[in-house]
């Protein structure tokens, strides 16, 4: 015999009860494997259930499909940035190099990318050159607090993702501003290092109470 299908598409759940089960025919009595769907047919955004029933000539029955579901919704582009960095001043600048990767799903059209300066300290220039590089490479010659966004568009929906840098005069003021940053044991003046200041610092503190100390013995 021959093997022909009726396919029925739509948005709600099938109501078994109805011809089509409520469903839109997009072809009935067609003996290809797939279905061509003429502009218009499917909306963006939208969640679409679809029914294939299979007609076979030699015995005259129907087989009736499965429920089978697809979706048109559009998801935004997926933006990941390298962690914050802390830089110092060396020659006069220091050089911040971004990271970021993008990945969509392609709809509705391919995306684009592009770096923006989001924040920078009073009197920075600040130059982003390419900016529609995943990696760029940014000298800055002020010391403080910096803030890039990496935008990404599929040309409906745009996500980003933010990421700070600080430049410091030091290595050391550098360090001092991360998060997780403890003093060190000893290092009384705050530095970073521990050395013969600290320990003259340590002195004078132990001599000036001993000095109290003995001051009141005497009283």
């Amino acid at each position: 015999g021959v093997i022909t299908c009726d396919v029925y598409i739509g948005t709600a759940d099938p109501n078994y009860l109805q011809p089509g089960y409520g469903y839109t025919p997009l072809i009935t009595g067609t003996t290809n494997n797939y279905v061509d769907l003429s502009p218009g047919t499917l909306q963006r955004n939208q969640n679409y259930k679809w029914i294939v029933d299979v007609h076979d000539s030699s015995t005259g029955q129907t087989a009736k499909g499965f429920l089978w579901s697809f979706s048109t919704q559009n998801t935004a582009p997926v933006v990941e940035v390298g962690p914050d960095q802390y830089l110092w001043l060396q020659n006069g600048s220091a050089t911040a190099n971004l990271t970021g990767s993008v990945s969509d799903d392609g709809s509705p059209a391919p995306y684009t990318f592009w770096w923006e300066l989001v924040s920078a300290p009073q009197g920075a220039t600040v130059v982003v050159d390419p900016n529609n590089v995943l990696n760029p490479s940014i000298n800055l010659a002020t010391k403080g607090k910096y803030n890039f966004k990496l935008v990404a568009d599929d040309t409906d929906l745009t996500s980003y993702q933010t990421v700070q840098v600080f430049v410091g005069e030091t290595q050391c003021e550098a360090t001092q501003e991360k998060p997780d940053y403890v003093t060190m044991v000893g290092d009384l003046n705050d530095d970073c290092y521990v050395n013969l200041l600290d320990l003259k610092m340590m002195a004078e503190a132990w001599l000036n109470a001993h000095a109290w100390l003995g001051n009141k013995f005497a009283q």
